[in-house]
């Protein structure tokens, strides 16, 4: 006798969605709580993905009305399908107000609006939302920066770092890219005074160096292009040499 668990009936419902039975994939969600269980908010999430996979939209969101109604937090991943699947449906009025009524939850559910946009074909859409992803990567790397000395710590950038996904964000090199790209249009408009001076574009730099992200040639024409725009040639020069060493090529096709 195998005691069947969460995990189990998870893993079942993520494969009847994958053969496109979505109707199967719903009823063993049902049998488990039949069962006693109690789904997790990753079980509620691989049910969600399947049911917009399957073009069952209106299911999804009845699915994510029932996981409020029994106390399960939905976490990023949830607010990624969401939008994504209703941009995919054609319901892109739906994912902007379920973005607007979450939009305060981190800087992924903006990434997840950008995605959506494009998945419709809405590409204008797409770069007016990536604005507000920058200016809000930005807003929160500043507001963690200035919470304690984190510059006077040895291990700023580890704490950074946990502080950075305590409030929904994954550091990655894209993180890393648009916070140099807003720290930089700072300094050229000049709004950098104070405190938000304290980790400037170098700091940022040397962090994500620490962390293990790898620029790429995206983050290095950033680099570039902004030291350029702020008349410092000497770094927009080594930063060009160094994306050359790493035969990093813009691709202009």
């Amino acid at each position: 006798h195998i005691d069947v668990d969460i995990k189990h009936y998870t893993t079942f419902i993520s494969g009847y969605c994958l053969q496109g039975k979505p109707d199967v994939a719903y009823s063993t969600f049902k049998e488990m709580e039949e069962n006693g269980l109690k789904p997790d908010v990753v079980a509620y999430n691989v049910l969600l993905a399947g049911l917009f996979r399957n073009r069952r939209d209106c299911e999804a969101v009845d699915l994510l009305s029932y996981m409020d109604s029994q106390g399960v937090k939905a976490n990023s991943t949830t607010h990624k399908i969401t939008i994504e699947g209703l941009c995919s449906a054609g319901k892109v009025e739906d994912a902007e107000a379920y973005f607007n009524s979450r939009k305060d939850e981190g800087v992924e559910i903006y990434t997840a609006m950008v995605n959506g946009y494009c998945q419709a074909g809405l590409i204008e859409k797409s770069y007016e939302r990536q604005a507000g992803l920058i200016e809000k990567s930005y807003e929160l790397f500043c507001e963690i920066s200035n919470q304690g000395d984190i510059a006077k710590e040895g291990s700023g950038f580890k704490q950074l770092s946990k502080d950075m996904e305590i409030r929904g964000i994954k550091p990655d090199v894209i993180t890393y890219t648009v916070l140099l790209d807003e720290g930089l249009k700072q300094f050229y408009y000049g709004r950098r005074k104070g405190k938000d001076a304290k980790y400037n574009v170098l700091t940022i730099w040397g962090d994500m160096k620490q962390m293990g992200i790898s620029p790429d040639v995206v983050t290095y024409t950033v680099m570039i292009d902004g030291h350029m725009k702020i008349h410092n040639l000497e770094n927009a020069i080594i930063f060009f040499k160094e994306m050359i060493a790493l035969r990093l090529e813009p691709d202009i096709s």
